[in-house]
């Protein structure tokens, strides 16, 4: 990577956010305990490789799949089949001319799915100019990331009918929502959790109170890390904590 930095084949903004993706990805390897191996499975784009000389281009499978997670029957039938003539959500988007009203866009650093708000105002414009092959993301960019206390509220339309900050909400079902235009269909981690049949059958233990619960009675940190299949700290990592414990009623 420094080698093509001083060939000048690399810019230095693109060996850091390469550098970050590779230091992430090793970190989500060590970490995972049964995670979304298919989703991070890397396949060649037919539109990055032509316009990179012919030299294959491949990225996660995330990439291709442009409503979040689906079974891999689903994957298959529309994403695999179509082998050599498959291209990447940010080249349908491209050749489709909708880039400047694109809800989601695909980040080559991470090589996750993302918002559109996720990404720089002037990284969006240079990408919609087509001035630029390659998208990055706020945080592969080095770009200041959002505080948690300024996070927006957004409604939950599961079971609790409840508005939370940004952060209770899965980021695979925000990218689902966006990418369908349906409002309605957008549910809290926790209601998302509440839902599969398997939430109330798996019990796990509060860092705090050291009392085993589904993980429904979970803060949403720990309903967003059971939904994507990481757990933060590594396997037997005791971290999450219960929401009666990580959000106390108030007892004036």
């Amino acid at each position: 990577m420094l080698l093509k930095v001083l060939l000048k084949q690399m810019t230095v903004a693109e060996a850091k956010a390469e550098w970050k993706r590779i230091e992430k990805k090793k970190s989500q390897d060590d970490t995972r305990t049964d995670g979304p191996w298919l989703l991070s499975m890397e396949i060649p784009c037919r539109r990055c490789t032509d316009r990179n000389e012919g030299i294959e281009v491949k990225k996660p499978l995330a990439m291709f799949l442009a409503i979040g997670k689906k079974t891999p029957s689903d994957i298959w039938n529309d994403t695999l089949h179509k082998g050599q003539d498959l291209c990447c959500s940010n080249c349908l988007y491209e050749m489709n001319a909708e880039t400047r009203r694109a809800p989601i866009v695909g980040c080559d650093g991470c090589g996750e799915v993302l918002l559109r708000k996720k990404f720089g105002d002037e990284m969006l414009k240079d990408w919609s100019a087509s001035l630029i092959k390659e998208v990055y993301c706020k945080d592969c960019n080095g770009e200041n990331s959002q505080k948690r206390s300024e996070a927006d509220c957004l409604q939950c339309y599961g079971l609790c009918k409840t508005t939370w900050p940004e952060h209770h909400f899965d980021s695979a079902t925000l990218v689902a929502c966006a990418a369908d235009d349906s409002v309605m269909s957008r549910h809290c981690a926790r209601c998302v959790a509440t839902a599969k049949d398997i939430a109330s059958k798996e019990t796990h233990g509060c860092a705090r109170c050291r009392a085993w619960k589904p993980i429904a009675d979970f803060g949403p940190v720990a309903c967003k890390e059971w939904l994507s299949g990481k757990r933060t700290g590594g396997k037997g990592s005791f971290r999450w904590v219960c929401f009666d414990c990580g959000y106390p009623q108030c007892v004036l």
